[in-house]
Formats: structure tokens, C-alpha cells, sequence
């Protein structure tokens, strides 16, 4: 089994812009009950943070994006939103330092690790203030966060691709302008199926591009350079260098995904 890093090569198809990455949390739950929308919520009188569960890696800093679950509630126990065993909902993105997310989630979130579970408990001044969110959240209320970190990406990693082969091919090595037959899966950072090259065709047959010619996402186009006919290569791929802020039919904006490749063949350049 072999590990690599994608950096240099891929660099030119996206810059590290955040901008791709704001997500807004007033985007946050559409499910949310009424009572909690129009009850007395309470507030918090200052952010705090309680370690539910330690995390391992590196600790979440400025910069650093982080892919969480999360419960959401208020200080009365009303719960106003969640991700949580939702089929329809993805992991959600907070880009620590970055417009987009409350204040509050943010600094809770700064020395989390990856694995780590969190309680965050947020007063109104680092959430939505006297403003409120209408019409789910009201004015002056604090919020408490269940959050668990599925997955955190350092700010140098943002437009990096992690290669690791699951099975070695033997048959022909890609490279630039090859054509590439595959197959492939892929999947949310909490490890949800979105995609499935075998599910797209009733005769299941592979799919194909020719690397290096911007055919496919970046993350996919030159992770597979240096794979053989025949190998299985799992491709970790951020949000930058896959399908951005905007998504692709079932695939939801600002999400980091994981791609297993199955290289079927492979047609030489000239060949």
C-alpha cells in the first residue's frame, strides 16, 4: 500500500479561495419546531466550552476548515436544528476565521481535533444578537452546540489531494494525456454514498477522460496520475479541488469528498 500527496500539480487548477468555502448558518434547519421559534429561549452569559470526547491530530486554528455533526438547541433544551441521522442533510463546513458561520461556533470550534466530540454553549452576542434569525431563532437567544468533528483540514491543506492505494495494478501506468477507463464511488467525510459510476448505466459500463485536459474535477483529474491498470486508488479530496460552493446533483456545496477510483484500463497518449 502506497500513500501520496497531490500538491504542486493541482495548484493550478483552483487558488486557495475561502470564499468557495463560506457556508451560512443561517442556512442552518429547515425542520425546526414552532414552539422553539416562538418560546422564551434564555441566553448564556459567556461562551463556553465542555470536552465531551477527546479528538487525535493536529488542533483546529484560524484558517483550519472543519466538516461537523451537530445538534442544535437552546438554552431551555428546544432543539432548532441538526444534521444528525438526517438522510438528506450533509456534514456541515466551518472555515474558522471566515464570514459564513456564527462567531461563536467558530471560536467554540478553535483546538478541536478530528474524532473530538464538543458541547458549545453560545451567548446571543457571538450568535444572532437582539437581531435574532427569523423566524426560527428569536432575538437575544443563546444556542448550544452538540457538535462531533468528522473531519479537519489545515489551512496549508486546502487545495491538497491525499492518494492512498487500496490495490496496486499491474497493467499500464497513467500519465498526462492518457485516457483513463474507471470506475468510482464516492462519499461524504461521515462516510454517506453520493455517487456510484456503476449505478449510472443499466449496463454499468466504466466511464472515461483523458488526464490533464480538465475533464474532471482537479482532485480526480491528476490524483489518478501514477495509478495502474487494475489498482484501486482512495482519493481525499477538499471542497477547492472538487465540485466548490456549488455542488453537482447529489452532491451539496462546500463538501470534501472521498473517491475510490477503480482503474478498469488505461489507453497510452499515442498509443
Amino acid at each position: 500500500m502506497s500513500l501520496g500527496i497531490i500538491r504542486d500539480m493541482v495548484r493550478w487548477a483552483v487558488g486557495t479561495t475561502l470564499s468557495l468555502l463560506i457556508v451560512s448558518l443561517a442556512s442552518l434547519g429547515c425542520n425546526r419546531g414552532s414552539d422553539a421559534a416562538t418560546s422564551s429561549a434564555g441566553d448564556y452569559e459567556e461562551l463556553n466550552v465542555k470536552v465531551l470526547k477527546d479528538g487525535t491530530g493536529p488542533k483546529a486554528e484560524e484558517g483550519d476548515v472543519l466538516y461537523i455533526e451537530y445538534r442544535g438547541t437552546f438554552k431551555n433544551d428546544a432543539q432548532f436544528d441538526t444534521n444528525i441521522d438526517k438522510a438528506d442533510k450533509a456534514p456541515f463546513m466551518v472555515a474558522i476565521g471566515e464570514p459564513g458561520s456564527i462567531k461563536g461556533l467558530q471560536d467554540g470550534l478553535i483546538g478541536a481535533q478530528e474524532g473530538g466530540e464538543y458541547e458549545i454553549e453560545i451567548p446571543s452576542s457571538l450568535g444572532y444578537g437582539t437581531a435574532g434569525s427569523s423566524p426560527n431563532i428569536p432575538p437575544n437567544s443563546g444556542l448550544k452546540f452538540f457538535a462531533r468533528v468528522l473531519d479537519l483540514t489545515k489551512k496549508a491543506d486546502l487545495d491538497v489531494v491525499t492518494t492512498e492505494d487500496i490495490k496496486v495494478g499491474s497493467g499500464p501506468t497513467i500519465g498526462r494525456d492518457d485516457t483513463i477507463y474507471y470506475h468510482f464511488k464516492a462519499y461524504y467525510v461521515n462516510g454517506r454514498k453520493v455517487d456510484d459510476s456503476r449505478l449510472r448505466t443499466p449496463d454499468a459500463r466504466p466511464e472515461s477522460f483523458v488526464v490533464g485536459r480538465r475533464r474532471a474535477i482537479p482532485g480526480v483529474d491528476y490524483g489518478v496520475i501514477g495509478m495502474q491498470a487494475g489498482g484501486i486508488r482512495k482519493l481525499e479530496i477538499p471542497s477547492t479541488m472538487a465540485w466548490g460552493d456549488a455542488g453537482f446533483i447529489t452532491i451539496a456545496g462546500n463538501q470534501k469528498l472521498i473517491v475510490e477510483i477503480e482503474c478498469v484500463r488505461v489507453e497510452k497518449a499515442g498509443g
